[in-house]
């Protein structure tokens, strides 16, 4: 989380001195769409989050992730530790 809330504060220092344009000034969608550029495959398991701003934050990051996933042909796997005692 380090490295995204760098990558964040990097954004909005970077639109605040007008060297990129963000019309709608949406900084995680930025660093969302720079992590996974630069990412062959991206992999959670089990994090436990404390902090409310990195929560939402996270959710934003996976959320934009399969977004992109399934605009650009590509398939993402997830996996729930949670067995189902569902019959179905």
């Amino acid at each position: 989380m380090a490295e995204v809330h760098e990558r964040i504060y990097g954004y909005r220092q970077n639109i605040a001195r007008g060297e990129i344009g963000n019309g709608n000034g949406d900084v995680i969608a930025l660093t969302a769409n720079a992590i996974f550029d630069q990412a062959w495959a991206a992999l959670l398991d089990e994090f436990h989050v404390t902090d409310i701003a990195d929560a939402m934050i996270l959710g934003r990051l996976v959320r934009r992730s399969w977004f992109r996933a399934r605009h650009r042909g590509r398939r993402d796997l997830q996996r729930s530790p949670r067995i189902s005692t569902k019959a179905g």
